[in-house]
């Protein structure tokens, strides 16, 4: 009783543990023996070396995903459609007429800016558009997004006499750079409906 009374030595020490983000066991940041790394300008605690690689290994794994709670807080990326998360340190945003728009790639937001206009919504039709591009999509392998192969926005690439489809330039280059690697990918994914085109 008398240790809860005094809350001098014990007590701020079991009030300030943190959770190692990898097993999830209470760490004291104040312990000559605990490990600690930095991610982006973050802190984290690890009982152990190994916790500690592993987290270093792959951070994204270990995070929470409170940021991004699927439906609510993502935003659309206005030149290739994709789902950004306007909370996340790596997604570009640019003003346009007093409203925030928020980007994928450098790609994305540079087309953007050269031309507003272009990407954003017609308040004529926005149904009959929508619905036109979804009948001939096709999938870019690289981020799984339905792109118009007849849209003079998307970039393509020749590879083994076909020809693939993409959202943006930084798609496009990271086929390029390991083709096999999403072709084997869209081969796979087959089966699960991700190949809608031939």
């Amino acid at each position: 009783a008398e240790a809860s009374a005094k809350p001098a030595a014990k007590a701020p020490a079991k009030a300030g543990t943190v959770k190692d983000p990898v097993c999830g066991m209470d760490v004291d940041p104040a312990s000559d023996r605990v490990l600690k790394t930095e991610h982006q300008g973050k802190t984290y605690y690890f009982c152990s070396a190994m916790c500690k690689k592993n987290f270093e290994a792959n951070p994204a794994k270990y995070l929470p995903k409170k940021e991004a709670p699927g439906k609510v807080a993502l935003a659309k990326d206005p030149v290739c459609g994709m789902d950004v998360d306007p909370n996340s340190d790596r997604v570009l945003k640019t003003e346009h007429q007093g409203k925030t728009y928020y980007f994928c790639s450098e790609m994305c937001k540079k087309n953007f800016e050269a031309n507003p206009g272009r990407y954003l919504p017609k308040k004529g039709a926005p149904a009959q558009a929508s619905a036109s591009v979804k009948a001939g999509t096709v999938k870019d392998l690289v981020c799984g997004m339905d792109v118009d192969p007849d849209s003079d926005r998307t970039l393509k690439t020749e590879y083994q006499g076909k020809t693939y489809y993409f959202c943006t330039e930084m798609c496009r280059e990271r086929f390029d750079a390991n083709p096999e690697k999403y072709v084997h990918a869209m081969a796979e994914g087959d089966m699960h409906g991700m190949h809608t085109h031939e």
